[in-house]
């Protein structure tokens, strides 16, 4: 169930009857927290729609061991519902757990929006500069939410925009994660899209999700190619990623022109 409900009151007493438990962090399974995080979103999510209450309780000694990563979902539940409503990230409608009989295995199923992956739009030769600009713009606006709730997606790639008739959609946090005040945090990612001197540095900010939006339109605009590099292989790529890398150490030096870019989109991109 949804866990949302209407509380009584009986002689004068509200009675709020717990809608879920907020389990602490089990380290065998934490690979499922994000799961269990967005089942309460969701569950939150319905609540609200519905103008019905939802108790989301715990015990204050279960979080006491890993009290900080606790603080920190706690934290998550109540900012990501800002993102739910923002119409260019993908939504999840649900999702299930399903053990097998033997107990050695589990299966999460999760569904989500219908929609089409960029990369077949592009393969199907329907992408035009204004779609391109469409894209920058609703993708921007998605990572314009996360940052205000102070979310690094940590991966932004073709692979990860989705879209629909009317709009693109960011799609994939499997590797975001939160910055905190005055600290900056490793990500995870596809290396390729991200800036050069995250090399030094290995610390990520919101300026790290602006590159990697750069980076996307550039290959949209340059064959699926990387700055620098000649043809669709892996070893060209990794020669091409190494040039990058190098001209990040040189200031004002500019990566060149996509090959297929209108004038005035080249001049924006090199200087991005």
């Amino acid at each position: 169930g949804q866990g949302g409900y209407l509380p009584k009151c009986e002689n004068g007493i509200w009675n709020l009857v717990g809608s879920r438990m907020y389990k602490p962090i089990f380290r065998p399974l934490e690979f499922l927290e994000g799961l269990k995080l967005r089942r309460i979103k969701k569950q939150m999510l319905h609540a609200a729609k519905n103008g019905l209450t939802f108790h989301l309780w715990w015990h204050p000694h279960n979080v006491g061991v890993m009290t900080q990563q606790h603080l920190q979902q706690l934290e998550e539940i109540f900012n990501m519902q800002n993102l739910s409503r923002v119409e260019q990230i993908v939504q999840m409608k649900g999702y299930e757990i399903h053990n097998s009989e033997d107990g050695l295995c589990t299966d999460i199923f999760i569904l989500q929006e219908l929609l089409t992956p960029l990369r077949r739009k592009l393969r199907d030769g329907r992408f035009t500069v204004g779609d391109s600009a469409r894209m920058a713009a609703d993708v921007a606006a998605a990572l314009k939410a996360c940052h205000a709730q102070n979310i690094i997606h940590g991966d932004v790639k073709p692979d990860n925009i989705l879209c629909s008739e009317e709009r693109f959609k960011l799609a994939d946090f499997g590797v975001s994660l939160r910055q905190q005040r005055n600290t900056l945090l490793t990500p995870g990612g596809t290396h390729y899209f991200q800036p050069p001197e995250y090399r030094t540095t290995n610390v990520a900010d919101a300026s790290c999700d602006t590159y990697a939006l750069g980076m996307t339109l550039y290959l949209l605009f340059n064959n699926g190619m990387l700055p620098f590099q000649k043809e669709l292989t892996e070893k060209n790529e990794d020669e091409a990623w190494a040039q990058c890398c190098a001209l990040a150490d040189q200031p004002g030096a500019q990566y060149p022109a996509p090959k297929a870019a209108p004038e005035a989109v080249a001049e924006v991109l090199v200087k991005a």
